[in-house]
C-alpha cells in the first residue's frame, strides 16, 4: 500500500472508533508528516485525498476538520443527543460518584445550558435509570446460555459483577427487591429466572435463588 493510503485509513480509521468525531481537527500536514514519517507532499496528498472523498472539510480559522458538522460539546448552546448526556453523566458518577452528578455539573461538562438537559431527561432520576439500562446493556448475556441452572446463574452473576465492578455507583441504585424499570435489567433479571424455572420452585423462591 502506498504510503499516503496508509494515512489516509489510519485517519478513516480513528474517525470509525470514535478517537476524531465530526468537528474534530485532523492532524495538520506537518503533523502528518511527522506522525507517519513522510514528505510534506506525502502528508499533503493524504489529506487532499481525505477532502475529495468528503470525509474531512476546511474550516476557516480552524483548519481542517472531520466532515459531518460539529459535536454538540463544542459549542454552548447546541443540543447534545440523548445518548451524550447519558454517557457523560456515567463519567461523572464513575469518577466522583453518583453523590456529585447535578444537572448543572453535567451540563457544564457538556457546554450547554442547564436547561438544555430538561429537553431529555425529565430530572436526575430518570437520568440515573438511563444511566443504569445503559451501563447494563454494555455487559450483555451470552446468547446461547451454557447448559444448567447453576452454571446460567453463575454467567449472571459474573457479568453483573463486572459492571459493579466498572462502575460502582449501580450498587447502590439497583435492587432486587425494588428493581427499576430498565428494559436491559429486565432482560437480566428473566434470563435469570428462566435458570431455575421448571424446578418446581415458587416465584417468590426463584427471586430468592
Amino acid at each position: 500500500m502506498q504510503k499516503y493510503l496508509q494515512i489516509v485509513a489510519d485517519i478513516k480509521r480513528r474517525i470509525a472508533d470514535g478517537s476524531l468525531q465530526p468537528g474534530d481537527r485532523v492532524p495538520s500536514t506537518r503533523r502528518v508528516a511527522e506522525e507517519w514519517g513522510v514528505a510534506i507532499a506525502t502528508a499533503t496528498k493524504a489529506l487532499n485525498t481525505l477532502s475529495q472523498e468528503g470525509v474531512v472539510r476546511a474550516e476557516p480559522r480552524v483548519g481542517t476538520v472531520v466532515a459531518g458538522g460539529r459535536r454538540p460539546v463544542r459549542r454552548a448552546g447546541l443540543d447534545p443527543d440523548r445518548e451524550r448526556v447519558v454517557r457523560a453523566a456515567i463519567e461523572i458518577a464513575d469518577a466522583e460518584g453518583l453523590e456529585a452528578l447535578g444537572m448543572r455539573g453535567l451540563a457544564a461538562k457538556l457546554g450547554v445550558a442547564t436547561m438544555t438537559l430538561y429537553r431529555h431527561v425529565a430530572g436526575k432520576d430518570e437520568l440515573v435509570l438511563l444511566m443504569v439500562d445503559a451501563v447494563v446493556a454494555d455487559f450483555p448475556l451470552p446468547a446461547v446460555p451454557p447448559q444448567g441452572w447453576r452454571a446460567r446463574l453463575e454467567v449472571t452473576a459474573r457479568t453483573q459483577w463486572a459492571g459493579y465492578r466498572a462502575h460502582p455507583w449501580m450498587a447502590g441504585v439497583t435492587s432486587l427487591t425494588r428493581p427499576l424499570p430498565s428494559p436491559a435489567l429486565l432482560k437480566h433479571t428473566e434470563w435469570a429466572l428462566a435458570a431455575v424455572d421448571g424446578h418446581g420452585l415458587s416465584p417468590e423462591a426463584m427471586m430468592h435463588v
